[in-house]
C-alpha cells in the first residue's frame, strides 16, 4: 500500500514538474521578456548604430538610446549581447538575443526571422573633393552621363542609386577601400554609399564634403527579431514605434545620429 501512494505522489510530482516546463516552454518571446523585465538585444559594435566604451562595457548610440526609449516606458531592462551583422539571423534563431537593430529587411532574411516596421530611413549619400557641390544636389543633377560615380557592385544602396540615376557614368567596385581609392585617385567625381558610411570616411580621412542628394534615397531601418507564428512581440513593437512617431521621440533621436544634412 505505502508502495503504491509513493508511486502516485512520484507520479503526481513528475507531471508537476512536465507541466511546469511545458509551460514555460509555451511562453512566447513577449511573453517572457515581460516575465522577466529582460530584452536581450543583438549589439554590433559599428557607429553610429551602435558604440561600446571598451573602458565600462557600457553601449551607446542610435540603436541603444531608440531601444531604450521603448522598453523603459513599460519597466523592461534593456541587455546588450555583442554580435555582427553577419551572424544577426542565427543569434536570433538560437536564442543569443531577442532583437537586432538597424537590420534591414530582405527576401533572404525574411526566410529564417521577422521584422518589425521601420524605425527610420538610412540615406544614400555622396562624397567629393569639389569645391563646389551644388551640381550634386539632386537625383536629376547626379542623372548624367557626365557625372562619374564610384559605388560598390550589387550593394542595395548601388542598386537603389542606379534606379534613379540610371544615365550617370558608374563606376563599380568590390569593397569602400577600393570605391574611396578612386575618388582619392579623382577617376571619379563622387563616391556613393550609405550616410554613415560617409561620415566614416570623413572623419577618418579629415576631408571631403558630404551631400545627402535630394529627394531623399535610402534604405528603411528595422528591428530584427526571432520567427514565431503569433507574432505578439513584432506587433508590441511595432505599437511602440508608432507610439514614438507620435511624440516624435525616435525621429529625434535618428536626426541626431543621422542628420538629414
Amino acid at each position: 500500500m505505502k508502495n503504491s501512494v509513493l508511486a502516485v505522489i512520484t507520479s503526481l510530482a513528475i507531471a508537476c514538474v512536465s507541466a511546469t516546463s511545458a509551460a514555460a516552454q509555451d511562453k512566447n518571446d513577449l511573453e517572457r521578456i515581460v516575465e522577466q523585465k529582460v530584452v536581450r538585444v543583438g549589439a554590433v559594435n559599428q557607429p553610429p548604430y551602435y558604440s561600446q566604451d571598451l573602458a565600462t562595457g557600457e553601449w551607446s548610440g542610435l540603436i541603444p538610446e531608440i531601444v531604450e526609449r521603448i522598453f523603459s516606458q513599460v519597466d523592461i531592462k534593456v541587455e546588450y549581447v555583442e554580435t555582427d551583422w553577419g551572424s544577426g539571423v542565427a543569434g536570433l534563431q538560437s536564442g543569443r538575443f531577442d532583437l537586432i537593430g538597424a537590420y534591414n529587411a530582405t527576401p533572404a532574411r525574411a526566410l529564417a526571422i521577422d521584422f518589425t516596421k521601420s524605425v527610420g530611413q538610412v540615406p544614400t549619400a555622396i562624397v567629393t573633393h569639389a569645391q563646389d557641390t551644388s551640381p550634386f544636389a539632386t537625383w536629376d543633377q547626379l542623372n548624367d552621363p557626365a557625372v562619374r560615380i564610384a559605388a560598390i557592385d550589387g550593394a542595395v544602396t548601388t542598386r537603389a542609386a542606379m534606379a534613379v540615376a540610371p544615365n550617370a557614368t558608374w563606376v563599380l567596385v568590390s569593397s569602400n577601400d577600393a570605391m574611396f581609392a578612386e575618388l582619392e585617385s579623382q577617376r571619379v567625381d563622387v563616391a556613393l554609399t550609405s550616410q554613415p558610411a560617409i561620415m566614416d570616411f570623413i572623419k577618418a580621412r579629415g576631408g571631403g564634403t558630404m551631400v545627402i542628394p535630394q529627394p531623399l534615397v535610402g534604405n528603411p531601418a528595422n528591428f530584427g527579431v526571432r520567427k514565431s507564428v503569433d507574432k505578439e512581440l513584432v506587433y508590441w513593437m511595432n505599437i511602440a514605434i508608432d507610439a514614438g512617431g507620435y511624440d516624435n521621440s525616435i525621429t529625434t533621436i535618428w536626426n541626431k545620429y543621422l542628420p538629414k544634412e
